[in-house]
């Protein structure tokens, strides 16, 4: 969520992450009012985050919260409302792959291609494939962002504990999934690691403020 609000540039997330408010929160009051505020509808506003982070819709909504479609149409509505600069970076960017004829980069300049979707799309007169495709450019943005970042960690990673013999022996490389690095630290150490991999991880270009 920090990643999208710093790629969208939208100021209302920018703000309430420099307030070092709870993102989901933020999102709760500004769609359903800080009058009817609860862990509920906390929990209802940090599916809707997620779910708007990559273009659901409301039919996903409607399923996921288990609610009617109307009523899911609604908070995406509101949602909109209350980021509406989020949602104009996204609509942007859409047209952005379209006049760059389906390629797109992430901040750090990955490239994607998705012109090969378009083409069938348009060879089979397939609105879900288009579909997939628009929802694909926010995925690039977000997600390629996020992963470009753990490569960026990776390498810091290495230089600090796997060229470290006195490290090595207590910390090692347990998986890279996605956007996650996972270690493993020897139980003796925990609270000493774990410092150092915060400091791995604290990536400047993260921080909203």
């Amino acid at each position: 969520l920090v990643a999208i609000a710093l790629l969208s540039g939208d100021s209302v997330m920018l703000d309430g992450f420099r307030r070092k408010e709870d993102p989901h929160k933020t999102t709760a009051i500004g769609i359903w009012g800080a009058e009817n505020y609860n862990v509920n509808v906390r929990k209802k506003a940090k599916a809707v985050n997620f779910l708007m982070s990559y273009q659901g819709g409301a039919g996903t909504l409607s399923e996921t919260l288990e609610i009617p479609f109307k009523e899911a149409q609604d908070i995406i509505d509101k949602y909109k409302n209350t980021y509406h600069e989020c949602v104009h970076w996204k609509e942007m960017e859409v047209i952005k792959m379209y006049n760059n004829k389906g390629l797109i980069y992430t901040r750090f300049g990955r490239p994607r291609q998705l012109q090969p979707w378009l083409d069938i799309a348009n060879r089979m007169g397939d609105d879900g494939i288009r579909a997939y495709a628009e929802r694909s450019v926010c995925s690039h943005h977000v997600q390629g962002f996020c992963g470009d970042i753990c490569r960026f960690d990776m390498v810091k990673f290495y230089n600090t504990i796997v060229c470290n013999p006195v490290h090595r022996k207590y910390v090692d490389f347990l998986s890279f999934i996605h956007d996650e690095l996972n270690t493993t630290i020897d139980e003796h150490r925990i609270e000493e690691y774990v410092r150092i991999l915060e400091d791995i991880m604290v990536f400047p270009y993260l921080d909203p403020t």
